[in-house]
């Protein structure tokens, strides 16, 4: 049996602590150490860089107090480190050895606003169609990122995503409507 396949004492420690920003159907589905719908569970970490530093340590998110931790660190990085870059570990790397996948979480310290963008397949932005604001920039470790129209989402929504995202095996968060940018 491969080692991934069961569910180590540092993983069934880590279960209560994290089922409080998973759903029950989420963790019903992990019964075993095994995802059921989707693939082994492996070490369910997610890689966060949004400071230089970060390039070869990325942050390590495991659980709920990782991800405010992670929203704090991005209020408080002022307006050249708002913005972060996730990978999860559980998704597997493409031919030449970078994620499959991305998301990006933004978060402005000033109007308790953020947003999230997800790339796999195909590139998403969160939408909030309520909220008709203009182009927003975030940055990651000085670099802008534009995000298009109505994208900016209230911090509790994208701090939701963001422990969705680390409890679904990097998949992109369904607690969100997204819009797919005519460019980015």
């Amino acid at each position: 049996m491969r080692a991934a396949a069961r569910v180590s004492s540092r993983t069934r420690r880590h279960l209560g602590q994290e089922a409080a920003h998973c759903t029950l159907a989420q963790w019903k589905g992990r019964l075993g150490g095994l995802d059921l719908g989707r693939r082994e569970v492996t070490n369910r970490k997610v890689q966060a860089y949004f400071r230089r530093e970060h390039g070869d340590n990325p942050v390590l998110l495991q659980g709920s107090s990782d991800v405010d931790d992670l929203i704090e660190a991005l209020r408080a990085g002022g307006p050249s480190e708002n913005l972060a870059s996730l990978h999860h570990a559980e998704r597997p790397l493409m031919p030449a050895g970078v994620p499959d996948h991305e998301l990006l979480v933004g978060v402005d310290a000033g109007s308790q606003v953020g947003v999230l963008a997800f790339m796999d397949d195909g590139n998403f932005v969160s939408l909030d169609p309520l909220k008709g604001s203009g182009e927003v920039s975030y940055s990651i470790m000085g670099n802008a990122t534009e995000f298009p129209e109505s994208s900016e989402l209230p911090v509790a929504l994208v701090r939701q995503a963001v422990n969705e995202f680390l409890c679904s095996g990097g998949q992109r968060p369904k607690c969100v409507q997204w819009q797919e940018p005519e460019f980015w």
